[in-house]
């Protein structure tokens, strides 16, 4: 019998104390024990770990620090994520100082400091220069040979052998390169991650032998995953790295392979060795094709359309042995490019199933990928239903998702209880979903670790759909997404759920993505819970998903290093709640002193007073100017001092437009009574709240390009309606006259929201009032039409977090931590904003609550207190600058200072359109105080977490250690 480890000194106590401690004591001295024994066995593991803590190699992390002292290794910024450990950095300390300055040293130091792969160029080698006969350099110094294509794709990379010319200018700030003693480190900022048997997308349906490797059906540019190198001594080449695979090399190497074949040698493999940088399964089949029997081609669209889409492959290729005789036919079963990430396979042949396993690029540990994520998986507790589901493992309990969640629901299976379903694999999973969650049950639907499936949720017609999730009413019940790949949205009805936490995913933005990578729904929200649900709160954390709907009344919303992206969020219309009075049919106010009482939002009541230099309004133009005079007076605040009061031509109404996105409310002042029922302003003569839409400014406007201009609306619930303009109009307000004739007579059956619906405008910009409350004019562009839209200014942005999609309705209570919303947000408080890059304007109702810190928020937001915000911290700064050099600065000058930082510190990224490579990430070229504004001193937004300003002040710090006399390092990103 073995002795349990955490009671060893019990059973060192004689048999008689054992006995009388069970009998006497109900085990007590046997429970006191216990506790002295675990901390027996932390101390027994501290001395057993301390001769592995002499040694770099095996020491805790806590040690590195202490041994790198010894060493006397320069101090580094630290970095919390394990990932970047500081050990390889001191393990090779005295092997760097033995190698001071040398390319390999360089190279090996960057790769230790920084954890990202590194090239490192030394200049004078690329120099063209005429060389002495007794020191030739072949190859070095010459022109450029233009046969050899595959030096000229290297052309401006790290890997490039031209010589150039020799520049000046200084490398330490990136402007020259080549010059004698300039030294170039080149990163790859951007990691490569594997995925293992994804399901191919068909072309054409039904498949005709053309697929992309990415599920979504776009075009990816393939990576290469790294290979480490032999030798520390040895320079990085293009197969140590992860950059984009190019086809020239990957197809000299199948055709050398095949040509070995051929001369009965064994071929040797660098991107399709012991780790192939792509492998494509047919039919099932357990083994891939046989790499000789893969070509690497252009698969591009032929400038000419041909009969089978692109160019496809041959069976067969002819091969000539070295050593003489007849060609042998070598057979070729499918085409790859890596450039586009596309398959193609012989004509007539199609498969019925193409799986494959590729690499793809990506910045960070973020959203669904096949990265380490174990300490988030769910794991099976007493009485938890857990099944297993996998298109490609036969041993899995399922092999859909919808037949796990039937059997979940099954009352004689699993009644619902708490659950783990577990996907095995990368596949596709093209299913109708529903979930019905019930009581205060659990449902964990998660990807095994380094796994990413992809779930394309689909409607009973087989078009793109939504996972409903309809439970009982007041349910306290949890759902959890972790790990998946999902197209189409997340729709939950009101309370239903009491939690939903989306962990480790991508929920497409737009839905899904067409073949160019455009989102084929931009308008279209991820997540969508029902009105008035007052019990959800959701999680999302380390995730990117499109736009999300959350009423305010729901418990909250927290997100924690994560991407909100609303790819239609950057419209130059917008919609603001407005205030119309009832049909004036005269004017005539009977105060002396005519006044009113206006609250915006949550600002007010203030008294707006008519100006007293002039006599009472007679006319609504009258009324018009003078109110919208006393409101812009009432208060210095935006909300009053922007606000605007227009009327329609023909129409004897006014109508209210505030400086801000909140209500506007008119009320009889206290010293007045009379004038606000007589400009019949309150809801008792008339007046209504709508919610108007304010195009973009149109002060160039010369007419429309279509010959037959049309726009799509939909209004409220109403629509999309496709309008067209009677005429093409040339100014401005002929442009508001035919679009309000073209709302009116959009349909013979159209409703008041139409039939009603009145253009103003404000200056340049039009404006467009519905006809009934609650249902904003949404304008997107008509099929047979893309121009009219953008040409009229009234392409609708979409917020990235409200309660509408108009986003005149706030969403619940925010917590954002490390995010980057790309859109904008209007909640009903910000409890807390830490640390997150806004790209649109950010509204919070209650501002007296909450606080914003560390943060880009763009100008005209309404939010609580701020603390070390941009571009306000710049701007201060800057001013308080100009006026130490200048104490008489005035406005205007101040304006302009801010302006311009404002301008400067504009959140730049190297793509935000998802789908690319670089999705998300902060572009090197912009400003510092956004890549490095965040709490530690590193960049905002979701990528905190990879700590990129701390790694590369590292290096800049170690080089001045470990560079040469008399050179010049600059770092450049390569990726």
């Amino acid at each position: 019998m073995t002795t349990p480890s955490t009671e060893r000194l019990f059973a060192l106590l004689p048999a008689i104390y054992r006995l009388r401690d069970a009998q006497d004591h109900q085990d007590t001295l046997r429970a006191l024990l216990s506790v002295i024994e675990g901390e027996r066995r932390r101390l027994e593991a501290d001395v057993q770990g301390l001769y592995d803590n002499w040694f770099i190699e095996t020491c805790d992390e806590w040690v590195v620090p202490y041994l790198g002292d010894l060493l006397s290794t320069r101090g580094l910024v630290s970095l919390q994520n394990a990932k970047f450990s500081r050990r390889g950095l001191v393990a090779n300390t005295l092997g760097f100082r033995r190698r001071k300055g040398t390319a390999a040293m360089l190279e090996q130091l960057a790769r230790d400091v920084t954890a990202w792969p590194a090239k490192v160029v030394e200049f004078f080698q690329l120099l063209g220069t005429t060389q002495h006969l007794n020191h030739v350099r072949v190859g070095k110094g010459g022109t450029v040979g233009l046969r050899d294509t595959d030096l000229l794709e290297l052309v401006d990379t790290p890997f490039q052998a031209a010589a150039r010319t020799a520049e000046v200018r200084h490398i330490d700030v990136g402007r020259g390169r080549y010059n004698i003693a300039n030294v170039g480190l080149f990163l790859w900022r951007l990691d490569a991650y594997a995925v293992s048997r994804a399901t191919a997308h068909a072309v054409a349906a039904p498949a005709d032998g053309r697929y992309t490797v990415s599920p979504l059906g776009h075009d990816l540019p393939l990576f290469n995953l790294p290979q480490t190198e032999v030798e520390i001594t040895q320079l990085a080449g293009e197969p140590n790295v992860p950059g984009p695979l190019r086809r020239r090399p990957l197809y000299d190497e199948l055709e050398a392979a095949r040509q070995a074949l051929v001369d009965g040698r064994q071929p040797a493999g660098t991107y399709f060795g012991i780790q192939p940088v792509i492998r494509v399964f047919v039919n099932g089949s357990p083994t891939p094709i046989p790499l000789e029997r893969l070509e690497v081609s252009d698969l591009s669209d032929p400038p000419v359309p041909v009969a089978t889409g692109w160019r496809r492959p041959p069976t067969t290729r002819p091969y000539r042995p070295a050593a003489g005789g007849p060609a042998i036919p070598m057979p070729i079963e499918a085409a790859v490019d890596p450039v586009l990430g596309r398959i193609a396979f012989p004509a007539g042949v199609t498969p019925t199933r193409v799986d494959v396993s590729y690499v793809y690029g990506f910045p960070g540990d973020l959203g669904g990928g096949p990265y380490e994520r174990r300490l988030t998986l769910a794991t099976p507790a007493a009485g938890t239903w857990a099944r297993t589901v996998s298109r490609l493992d036969p041993g899995a309990n399922f092999n859909t998702l919808g037949a796990a969640l039937a059997a979940w629901a099954n009352p004689g299976l699993g009644n619902k209880a708490d659950a783990i379903i577990t996907i095995l694999d990368s596949a596709t999973y093209e299913e109708a979903l529903a979930i019905e969650p019930a009581g205060n049950h659990g449902l964990v639907i998660q990807a095994a670790n380094g796994h990413r499936p992809h779930v394309r949720l689909t409607d009973s017609q087989g078009a793109l759909g939504r996972l409903a999730v309809s439970g009982t009413t007041g349910s306290t019940a949890s759902l959890t997404l972790n790990g998946l790949l999902v197209e189409g949205s997340l729709d939950v009805a009101p309370n239903s759920l009491g939690r939903l936490s989306i962990l480790h995913c991508t929920l497409v933005p737009g839905r899904s993505l067409d073949a160019q990578g455009q989102p084929r729904a931009p308008e279209a929200p991820s997540v969508v819970v029902g009105a008035l649900d007052t019990g959800l709160t959701l999680s999302i954390d380390h995730a990117i998903v499109g736009p999300v709907r959350l009423p305010s009344e729901a418990s909250g919303l927290v997100v924690q290093d994560s991407v909100v992206d609303s790819p239609a969020g950057g419209g130059r219309a917008r919609v603001l709640p407005a205030l119309v009075s009832g049909v004036l049919s005269s004017v005539s106010l009977t105060s002396a002193a005519p006044a009113v009482d206006v609250t915006i939002g949550d600002e007010g009541p203030f008294r707006a007073a008519f100006p007293t230099n002039q006599p009472p309004p007679t006319t609504v133009a009258q009324a018009r100017d003078r109110l919208q005079a006393a409101i812009q007076a009432a208060h210095a605040s935006p909300a009053f001092s922007h606000a605007r009061v227009i009327t329609v031509p023909g129409v004897n109404r006014l109508i209210v437009l505030p400086g801000v996105a909140a209500a506007v409310t008119v009320a009889a002042a206290a010293s007045d009574a009379s004038t606000v029922t007589q400009l019949r302003l309150d809801r008792p003569s008339g007046a209504r709240p709508i919610l108007a839409t304010i195009g973009g400014p149109l002060g160039s406007f010369t007419g429309l390009t279509a010959a037959a201009p049309s726009l799509d609306v939909t209004m409220g619930a109403e629509g999309p309606r496709t309008i067209t303009l009677a005429a093409n109009p040339s100014t401005v307000v002929q442009a508001r006259n035919v679009l309000q004739d073209a709302l009116r007579n959009a349909a013979p059956d159209a409703t008041d929201a139409f039939t009603a619906a009145l253009v103003g405008n404000v200056d340049d910009r039009l404006v467009v009032l519905p006809g009934a409350e609650a249902a904003p004019a949404i304008f997107a562009t008509a099929l047979t039409d893309p121009t009219t839209l953008r040409e009229l200014a009234l392409e609708t942005g979409r917020p990235a977090v409200a309660a509408t999609d108009a986003g005149e309705q706030p969403g619940p209570p925010a917590t954002l931590e490390r995010a980057t919303i790309l859109g904008a947000v209007h909640v009903k408080e910000l409890t807390l904003a830490s640390e997150v890059i806004f790209t649109d304007v950010v509204t919070a109702d209650r501002r007296q609550a909450g606080c914003v810190r560390f943060s880009a928020v763009p100008a005209g937001s309404r939010t609580p207190r701020r603390f070390r915000c941009q571009p306000d911290l710049a701007a201060l700064s800057a001013v308080d600058a100009a006026r130490r050099l200048d104490p008489s600065l005035d406005a205007t000058e101040q304006e302009r200072i801010e302006h311009d930082a404002q301008l400067r510190l504009t959140p730049s990224f190297t793509s935000v359109r998802y789908g690319q490579p670089a999705y998300g990430q902060l572009g090197p070229a912009g400003a510092e105080e956004i890549r490095t504004g965040a709490e530690d001193e590193n960049e905002m937004g979701a990528f905190n977490f990879l700590q990129q300003g701390h790694r590369l002040k590292n290096l800049r710090s170690s080089l001045d250690e470990y560079l040469r006399f008399g050179l010049e390092a600059g770092v450049f990103f390569v990726t």
